[in-house]
């Protein structure tokens, strides 16, 4: 497992394939991971992340940040990955694509598993391939 920290600053870092454990440290970050079941962490600032074919989990922390389990230039998915996707403070972007079976069943609707309580934060979910472009609102 590649083990990689960005510094103070606002970093880019694009992981190769295999399995990669990557801090975004304090900054702006965009944090692209290859193949392999990675773990990602943009801690402060507003951040980027995005994972690949694998089963990814991303952290987002404080911050206004996106995050996507899938490349998001060539839309391409791995069918029956499980990625998990974890915000923190802030209005935080997830990602998701029907196409893939991230959170979805192949062909069918049905309910995410493991979400968390939303606590007040605004949250925006974009469905790529989906009639539903994207919805956004405040949830208890």
């Amino acid at each position: 497992m590649d083990s990689i920290s960005g510094g103070s600053g606002d970093d880019r870092i694009e992981g190769d394939d295999g399995n990669d454990l990557v801090h975004g440290q304090r900054g702006s970050n965009v944090l692209l991971e290859g193949d392999g079941a990675d773990w990602v962490y943009g801690n402060s600032g507003d951040d980027m992340l995005q994972g690949d074919r694998g089963n990814d989990d991303l952290f987002g922390s404080s911050g206004d940040d996106m995050l996507a389990g899938f490349d998001l230039i060539t839309a391409s998915p791995d069918l029956g990955e499980v990625d998990h996707l974890t915000g923190g403070k802030g209005s935080d972007r997830f990602v998701l694509d029907t196409t893939g079976n991230r959170h979805y069943g192949y062909n069918e609707l049905t309910p995410m598993t493991g979400l968390m309580p939303l606590h007040s934060h605004p949250l925006l979910i974009s469905l790529m391939n989906s009639p539903l472009c994207s919805a956004a609102g405040q949830y208890p």
